[in-house]
């Protein structure tokens, strides 16, 4: 591994980890979209977004919770889908599938004993409750969530965030077995995602930022790098309520992509 890497060589690693992603929600007719900044690449830019090194998609609660069933089920050869399921101190309340025999270590998981293959992130629609008492309690959820599964982070927990209160409850929290803690975060992010009542929009997982639900009603096919790739019909209006002017870059010094400590190759 070195600190150094070619740039070009990850993201050409990581597309085809996206193909593999792409070949089981074809053969298993899941609906999946190109989201955050992979999205905004393929429209600015019909590829990554120059100084951008990962990949990003969304699925419905449905099919993120299908495709996962798949990969409980079976093994993909040469890859690893890695949740609270398949990894005991994964500590991001999303999945990523990941190559095997390759690294892409991010400087806040630089310590923390887990699978570090180049990935991509695939992140669940998160319904957002119309009714207040509800998304009160959705915010609230995911704190615990957060607070379960970085109490073992050894680097920049989160919990840190959240006062004296937190450091008091993660050190109490070690004292639960981590199999058993995730056990409950399984069931406290399934009720999120599948929430019964009402809702006609849904929210990013780490911004307090809202979209219309129906934004991904429907889906077309854009270019990303070499390959066309579903994304929501009216990526538009999504990109523009996350990023606003989305087609303009930002200044040279916002510019940013990841923090890889290192990068290495398939031997």
């Amino acid at each position: 591994m070195e600190s150094k890497y070619d740039s070009k060589k990850l993201k050409e690693y990581e597309v085809k980890v996206l193909d593999k992603f792409v070949s089981v929600c074809d053969e298993h007719k899941l609906d999946y979209y190109l989201a955050y900044g992979t999205l905004l690449g393929a429209v600015r830019h019909k590829g990554f977004i120059p100084w951008d090194d990962d990949i990003d998609v969304y699925m419905k609660p449905k099919d993120y919770y299908e495709f996962k069933k798949i990969m409980l089920d079976k093994k993909l050869d040469g890859f690893f889908y890695q949740s609270f399921e398949t990894e005991k101190y994964y500590c991001l309340p999303f999945a990523k599938l990941r190559m095997d025999n390759t690294s892409v270590v991010e400087e806040k998981l630089k310590d923390e004993d887990i699978h570090n293959g180049i990935y991509i992130d695939i992140f669940p629609l998160v319904p957002y409750p119309k009714d207040e008492k509800d998304r009160k309690k959705m915010f609230s959820n995911l704190k615990v969530i957060n607070l379960f599964i970085e109490a073992d982070l050894k680097n920049n927990p989160k919990y840190d965030y959240y006062g004296k209160v937190g450091k008091i409850i993660s050190k109490t929290l070690k004292l639960i077995p981590r199999n058993l803690r995730n056990k409950v975060v399984i069931k406290i992010f399934k009720n999120i995602l599948f929430y019964e009542k009402e809702y006609d929009k849904y929210i990013c997982l780490f911004e307090n930022k809202t979209f219309e639900k129906s934004y991904f009603d429907e889906c077309e096919k854009l270019l990303f790098e070499k390959n066309k790739y579903s994304v929501p019909k009216e990526y538009d209006k999504y990109l523009t309520d996350i990023y606003g002017d989305y087609m303009t870059p930002p200044p040279v010094d916002k510019r940013q992509g990841h923090s890889f400590v290192s990068v290495g190759f398939e031997k």
